[in-house]
């Protein structure tokens, strides 16, 4: 059976989106029969990772999810390389390297996905998967006031340049790319020049607290899909097999 690590870069102390969408899922995929074992993996900044707030999140979190298993590993960059956080992640997970067991790299986000690049390489094995959670460049430019690249200021067209290339490395990178809605996966065909077999379509999700018949009821009446935990495993197991098609 596969090992699955869940990579998580930068993004701890995020205010309840680990909760909903890593978190949340995860846990309800570990009640699925014959689901990998999985461990959810937060690469931080040495600086950050060591703050009381940080840890104390990282324990909130094992509360939320008492059966799975958490790391917090601390990468500290030199002289500018961007490979730190993927040799923090090739040293942890070292023994690895002559493991038997088929390797899945889960990477939320680009940044996410080029550390597990890095390991991936250290470790000279496993595949990956990159999460999309939306168009990088796009977000990165609305929250400098801009709702579309057009006539764009010299900081905003750098930040442009710079996201677009970031998610294009990581398509690259990748073995398969999840997305969580039709545009995106649009975009991440025609702008980051993703094979379309290579893409899959994984709605967003909700803690299964929060279902209630009624509410699924009336999603179905605006045709709004619900996230499939099962659709997700069987996309992802794909990955083991290196046979990854597209499931739009």
């Amino acid at each position: 059976m596969p090992k699955l690590f869940f990579i998580v870069q930068s993004e701890i102390m995020t205010g309840g989106v680990i909760e909903a969408q890593v978190i949340a899922s995860l846990r309800a995929q570990s009640a699925i029969a014959g689901q990998p074992p999985t461990r959810l993996i937060f690469l931080e900044a040495a600086t950050e990772a060591r703050k009381p707030d940080v840890r104390a999140t990282l324990k909130k979190f094992r509360r939320l999810w008492p059966a799975g298993q958490m790391n917090l590993i601390p990468f500290v960059g030199r002289w500018g390389s961007d490979d730190a956080p993927g040799r923090a992640l090739a040293l942890t997970l070292w023994r690895e390297r002559f493991s038997r067991e088929p390797l899945i790299f889960h990477c939320r986000g680009p940044r996410a996905t080029l550390a597990a690049a890095v390991a991936r390489r250290w470790l000279a094995r496993g595949r990956i998967l990159f999460d999309v959670r939306g168009a990088t460049p796009y977000e990165a430019i609305h929250r400098l006031g801009y709702a579309w690249p057009e006539n764009l200021s010299p900081l905003a067209t750098h930040t442009w340049d710079f996201n677009l290339q970031l998610d294009r490395d990581a398509a690259r990178a990748a073995d398969e790319l999840f997305t969580v809605s039709p545009g995106v996966r649009g975009y991440a065909i025609k702008e980051l020049g993703a094979t379309p077999e290579k893409v899959s379509i994984v709605p967003s999700c909700v803690a299964e607290l929060s279902y209630r018949e009624e509410y699924r009821q009336a999603a179905r009446g605006f045709r709004l899909p619900g996230r499939s935990v099962q659709r997700e495993r069987r996309s992802r197991l794909r990955l083991t097999t290196g046979n990854a098609a597209s499931r739009p």
